[in-house]
Formats: structure tokens, C-alpha cells, sequence
């Protein structure tokens, strides 16, 4: 299955295998000239037991193990996430920099594969959604990478595409059309505070309105055609739990790193739902004028996603 991955040919200090494998965390290197050594080389001058990744992609196409497949990597500062995630990165810079087509597609072929071999895979996430970081880079195509998983709803196409991707014009959902399936998209756009007026199943304008809003916040393409990334998307927000008082878990990190890297202060970042975590909530809500109730339901997540 992994056979188009070639070896490091790096030396590693001891490492430890994974006993629980839930997670693919993505990263980007954050430099264009980033090769294995050099960042085997870095991340040893930190302390680090070599290379963080378990996985890099470079542009070209070309895969390498970094730590190995089940080996517990070092690719985030949670080690609770580490020991349950395999950390991909990919070469390049994409705060400023996109994509190439090559990279993308042998980057999706990791993913996929990765999904296979480890069914226990819940959660495709980037760094950022992990701890407070820019990383992978707002060009990053994450949302792309998100829709490979299975989602809740689908158009009936493939998850492998773009919006408009591969799959035929009649399995994405546009401007003009009707039925259950836009019904259901609006009642989700809807659910996560997205305003386009009566669920009515009509894909009007004002749906393609809020559909291209949701686009936008997502950083993918914003051409108001609901397709398998813009699906992805949606259910990977929609699929959030909900979180309120004494929760604890992953969930409530992602939670707390995304508060605050939008400057609402809760203290450390531990996956423990207290008083600072839930004061720090109901500021949030009020600033996105929803209702104000400390619980961190799907309108949150969404706004939380803007």
C-alpha cells in the first residue's frame, strides 16, 4: 500500500510505536528550500528526538518516511495529540505560496491510503486546529484534504475533487436548483449562523450568498457550487461536539486554541472546559452577537470557523 514511499536513510534516537492511531495532523514546512536533513538537522538542535513528521511530501511528488508509520511523532507541542496522530508535512511555504497540482494529488494518495490502513482514523486536522499556529499556511488546501474522510451529507460524487472535481455537473448543488438535498444544506448553512432566509429548498441567490460566505471562511474556492470539498467542510464543522462546563478532551483544546488565537484569554490550553474556558465562550458569543450561553454548540463552532 505505502510502497511509493522511500526510506529517510536518517538516524533516529530511540523512538516509541503508537498504541491508538485516531488522528492525521497536516503541516507545511514554512520554508520552500526545507529538505529531510535539514529539518531532521533543526529539530534535533531543539531538543527533539530528529525529524517531527512521520510523513513528507515534496513538490515534486516524491514521499519519504520521516519517523515511520506507527512511530509517535513530535509534530505538535501536545504530546496527547502526538501519541494518537500521524503528522504529514508538506514542502513549502503556503502562507504564501498554493499548491501544485503534483504535490496535491500525492499528498490526497497519503491521506487515502492512511484511511484505509487506519479505519480508527476519526479527525483529518491542520496544525493551526491543533495549537495556535498559522501553520499549514492559509493556502494550504485543508479543506480539500478534510473532504477525503466520508462525510455526513454528500452530493453523491466523488471526495476527491474540487468543487467542481471530478465527479459530473448533476452531483454538485448550484444556483437553481431544488429539493431535499438543498433543503438539507440550508438547514446546515442555517444551523451554524449562516443567514439566507426561509429553508424553502430552493438554491437561490441569497443560499449562494451564505454558501460562498461559508467558502470563504473555509479558505476554499468561493464560486457558490456546493461540491465534495465544500461538503467536506461543512460536515467537518457540523460533526464538532458539544462542549460546555467539565467536558475535557481534544476537542475542548481545539476549542481553547481557537479562542484563543482570537484573542480571548482562558489561560492554559488543557483540555479541561472550566470557569476561564466557558468565560472566555460566552465573550466570544457575545462579540458574534449569538446567544449567550457558554455551551459551544454548531452555531459557535461555526462562528468560532468565520
Amino acid at each position: 500500500m505505502f510502497e511509493y514511499i522511500k526510506p529517510s536513510g536518517l538516524t533516529f534516537p530511540t523512538l516509541v510505536k503508537r498504541t491508538s492511531t485516531t488522528t492525521i495532523v497536516l503541516h507545511h514546512s514554512g520554508t520552500t528550500s526545507a529538505t529531510l536533513k535539514s529539518m531532521h538537522e533543526y529539530h534535533l538542535s531543539k531538543g527533539m528526538n530528529g525529524l517531527a513528521y512521520n510523513i513528507v511530501v515534496y513538490k515534486d511528488g516524491t514521499v519519504y518516511w520521516g519517523r515511520g508509520l506507527d512511530i509517535v511523532g513530535g509534530h505538535t507541542s501536545d504530546t496527547k495529540v502526538n501519541k494518537v496522530s500521524v503528522g504529514i508535512c508538506a514542502i513549502g511555504n503556503f502562507e504564501t505560496e498554493t499548491m501544485g497540482d503534483v504535490q496535491k494529488d500525492m499528498l490526497s494518495r497519503v491521506i487515502i491510503d492512511l484511511l484505509a490502513y487506519y479505519p480508527s482514523i476519526k479527525v483529518i486536522e491542520g496544525h493551526k486546529q491543533v495549537t495556535s499556529t498559522d501553520c499549514p499556511g492559509k493556502n494550504f488546501p485543508l479543506a480539500q484534504m478534510i473532504a477525503l474522510q466520508n462525510g455526513s451529507i454528500s452530493t453523491g460524487g466523488s471526495n476527491t475533487g474540487g468543487n467542481t472535481g471530478s465527479s459530473g455537473s448533476s452531483d454538485l448543488l448550484k444556483e437553481g436548483q431544488s429539493g431535499a438535498k438543498i433543503t438539507q444544506l440550508q438547514s446546515q448553512l442555517k444551523s451554524i449562523g449562516y443567514s439566507l432566509g426561509e429553508v424553502d429548498g430552493i438554491f437561490g441567490p441569497k443560499t449562494k450568498a451564505a454558501v460562498v460566505a461559508f467558502q470563504k471562511a473555509m479558505g476554499v474556492e468561493t464560486d457558490g457550487i456546493v461540491g465534495p470539498i465544500t461538503i467536506g467542510a461543512l460536515n467537518q464543522v457540523i460533526a464538532k461536539p458539544t462542549l460546555k462546563d467539565r467536558s475535557k478532551g481534544f476537542a475542548v483544546r481545539q476549542l481553547q486554541n481557537l479562542l484563543t488565537k482570537r484573542g480571548f484569554s482562558l489561560g492554559a490550553v488543557d483540555g479541561i472546559f472550566g470557569p476561564k474556558t466557558e468565560a472566555a465562550v460566552k465573550k466570544f458569543q457575545t462579540a458574534s452577537k449569538i446567544g449567550i450561553d457558554g455551551i459551544v454548540g454548531v452555531q459557535t463552532w461555526g462562528a468560532l470557523y468565520k
